[in-house]
């Protein structure tokens, strides 16, 4: 095996292993907040914690799925941002977990 498919396997597995860890962290951060607390801004100017994960996903789907997996995508940002209560932590989480799969499938077919 060559050193630049050496390279590519790396950096393709490094990449998953990130997502899954970073997945963990945002459950486990969930996990201790409220539903309430999920969309209360910490501050006048600042975003819920509910339209960061949002936001993360639509950047994940733009920037991995759409882009390096070369599938049409039409983000709509700034509703990213509009407060949606209606959303549960479960609906947020399995947003998130189906984007984070999608995106180590995209990052795996890459070459």
């Amino acid at each position: 095996m060559e050193l630049n498919e050496k390279l590519i396997i790396e950096i393709k597995k490094n990449s998953i292993y990130r997502l899954e860890e970073n997945l963990r962290m945002v459950l486990i951060c969930i996990d201790k907040i409220t539903e309430k607390d999920l969309w209360n801004k910490p501050s006048k100017k600042g975003v819920a914690l509910g339209n960061q994960i949002i936001h993360v996903v639509g950047n994940m789907t733009q920037y991995l799925i759409s882009s390096l997996g070369e599938k049409k995508f039409n983000r709509e940002r700034d509703n990213e941002f509009k407060i949606d209560k209606r959303m549960t932590k479960s609906s947020l989480i399995n947003m998130l977990s189906n984007t984070i799969q999608e995106s180590k499938k995209t990052i795996t077919k890459l070459s």
